[in-house]
């Protein structure tokens, strides 16, 4: 198809409600259906939906309105101006499968070719350890961080695109360390990144207010518009190599410094937050924040005091945390990394494009989360109802 024929964008929203969101995830849907599109979009929509006793056994205290649309599983929509159309149900599949999503960024290019990208990720998120958590198997499982950028980098190479917006709607992605696995390569697809500062909202982005605020092709433009328009705290970072690429090495030299002239023990956030002219290290700190906010592209924030990138200054030192800090580009051969964590880097990183397993710890995590006046012993009971609603195996 000629360029000047297609539409200006294709807007690939992938949201996870394979698990105890799902009354958001659905919500989130049916906005779009309510709105009108535009003559010059594309919107395609993967979803997945967990079955509603689940929703209940893990949200005991939320009274949540039930859908009359009751099914559960995978299914891919078209929406336009004119319809919206059921194209596919894909059944039971684990929207935390990195191939699942790599067939969905495919197919969506491939058949709908616009001039820009937008792809849009949503569901639950763990810190550092992966993300769009999902209940619907014979385990829980989550998409790696690493894994997530492989499968949208694979699908994009595979039909020579990329995508210029990548928006993360999950909490605590504003982190350095993600950031950087999305422009460790050269050759990177993805060429900016739009997400929260720190948390979000439970009921996630509005994306049917984000598709009223797709006009023309300045993306950067685009960005800053829809940042305005939005009541919440968010940022936008410029996705490039070779800015990534210097403020990994500012950071190791700043470790490094810090490893050789130390005469006292500071952690890392003293290190890199207070700037003290008699420190050795005190130019390269300058010359991190500099960089650093070369690639913000434009933020606002709302109710928070969070930096808009954010940085790891400590990491848990059991095996799950440490192997997931690691497996990020960023930490590796990297000398600050010694300072934020007390354990040497794990030597076998292993990348394959599947599901992660969801460690008990971190099952526990999103209950509290989404169970925040419960005590210790209520959400035990609920982990323990979730696995036996589940089969799961407790550990």
């Amino acid at each position: 198809m000629n360029k000047n024929n297609q539409k200006d964008w294709t807007v690939l929203i992938y949201i996870n409600g394979n698990n105890d969101i799902e009354p958001e995830i659905r919500k989130a849907m049916l906005d779009i259906k309510n709105i009108v599109i535009n003559d010059n979009i594309n919107v395609l929509v993967q979803i997945g939906r967990e079955e509603w006793e689940l929703v209940k056994i893990i949200r005991p205290m939320d009274s949540l309105p039930e859908s009359d649309d009751k099914w559960v599983g995978v299914r891919r929509y078209y929406f336009s101006k004119e319809n919206n159309t059921l194209l596919k149900d894909l059944g039971k599949i684990s929207m935390a499968d990195p191939m699942c999503l790599y067939d969905f960024i495919k197919w969506g290019i491939k058949n709908y070719p616009s001039k820009n990208y937008m792809l849009i990720l949503g569901g639950h998120g763990c810190v550092l350890k992966g993300a769009l958590a999902d209940y619907s198997q014979d385990n829980p499982y989550m998409m790696g961080i690493p894994e997530m950028n492989i499968a949208i980098d694979k699908a994009c190479k595979k039909i020579n695109s990329n995508i210029d917006i990548l928006v993360i709607d999950m909490c605590y992605f504003n982190l350095l360390e993600i950031i950087y696995e999305f422009g460790k390569d050269k050759e990177h697809s993805v060429k900016n990144i739009l997400t929260y500062i720190g948390e979000g909202p439970i009921q996630g982005l509005p994306y049917d207010k984000m598709i009223n605020l797709l006009e023309g092709n300045n993306t950067d433009y685009i960005i800053k518009k829809i940042i305005n328009n939005l009541n919440y705290n968010l940022a936008a970072f410029e996705v490039n190599n070779t800015k990534f690429k210097e403020i990994k090495s500012l950071f190791n030299d700043l470790g490094d410094c810090y490893l050789n002239n130390k005469k006292e023990e500071l952690k890392p956030y003293e290190i890199i937050s207070y700037l003290d002219i008699k420190q050795p290290w005190h130019s390269i700190v300058k010359d991190i924040q500099a960089e650093m906010n070369s690639i913000i592209i434009h933020s606002k924030r709302i109710n928070n005091n969070l930096g808009r990138i954010n940085l790891m200054t400590q990491v848990p030192s059991d095996f799950n945390q440490l192997y997931a800090y690691y497996k990020l580009s960023f930490n590796q051969n990297n000398k600050w990394s010694y300072l934020v964590s007390n354990k040497k880097a794990i030597d076998s990183i292993k990348l394959e494009l599947i599901p992660i397993k969801i460690s008990h710890k971190a099952i526990c995590e999103l209950i509290s989360i989404m169970n925040p006046s419960l005590n210790v012993d209520d959400k035990e009971i609920i982990l323990n109802n979730l696995f036996k609603y589940k089969n799961w195996k407790l550990k």
